[in-house]
């Protein structure tokens, strides 16, 4: 039987993306995301928010570039991921578990939404410059 672990998050990035460093030059990056819904109490009649936050995890290099240059706190995006659940100790020993979304080396992505401060001409013209570099003569 075939099976599915994918994620698709819309939200906006509680704070500055945090990024590690590794001897390898591999870098990794971590996003808190906020989701939030709407509703109506049914008891007082009044509209409320309840906002979810989500750990995510960027381990495609390629995504962890744009993120580093486009993406800080308040900018609105689009994760597709995976769910995945991981232990850890804790720092006074008990053994902990962390949910995580995560974009990994091969799967999942990372796409901006526009709305934010964050410069929208300025990754469009990242953007074109890249098409323009892909748009040299073909050599045969």
């Amino acid at each position: 039987m075939a099976s599915l672990n994918k994620v698709l998050l819309i939200g906006n990035v509680g704070r500055d993306p945090e990024f590690k460093a590794f001897q390898n030059g591999d870098k990794i990056a971590n996003i808190s995301l906020a989701t939030s819904e709407k509703y109506k109490d049914k008891a007082t009649g009044e509209q409320k928010e309840l906002t979810q936050w989500h750990k995510v995890i960027i381990r495609n290099q390629n995504v962890i570039r744009v993120v580093d240059m486009y993406v800080k706190k308040g900018t609105p995006i689009v994760v597709d991921g995976k769910l995945t659940y991981r232990k850890f100790n804790a720092s006074d020993g008990t053994e902990k578990m962390a949910t995580e979304i995560v974009v990994g080396p091969y799967e999942g992505n990372i796409t901006l939404l526009p709305g934010s401060d964050t410069s929208q001409s300025k990754f469009s013209s990242f953007v074109e410059e890249k098409r323009e570099e892909l748009d040299d003569e073909i050599p045969f």
